[in-house]
């Protein structure tokens, strides 16, 4: 029997799965950024989860942009509707399903 507490580290690991496979895609994706570009995740008042994908033109965080953002009511969704908006908008789509099929 699968207990919630099983359920909650299965959904957790994953989560830091997909959160590690992003990370590790964006400065592949941008090799040419003088910062690293980087996720933002945040939990917001009405529950929702947010998640965006940053970019910066100048260190130390300055000219922040927001390439693609995603809400979702857990973290994995609102991470999942993001990595399906980034490849979307991007021209990296086949370095990120490599860099998925090599996590998996």
């Amino acid at each position: 029997m699968i207990t919630k507490s099983t359920k909650r580290s299965i959904a957790a690991t994953a989560t830091l799965a997909t959160l590690e496979t992003f990370l590790k895609a964006l400065p592949e994706a941008y090799p040419n950024d003088r910062t690293t570009p980087g996720l933002s995740v945040a939990f917001l008042e009405n529950g929702k989860f947010y998640a965006s994908v940053c970019r910066y033109e100048g260190y130390g965080g300055r000219d922040k942009t927001v390439l693609t953002k995603s809400l979702g009511d857990t973290l994995q969704e609102a991470l999942n509707g993001l990595a399906g908006s980034w490849i979307q908008k991007t021209e990296h789509i086949d370095r990120l399903k490599a860099m998925v099929r090599r996590a998996a």
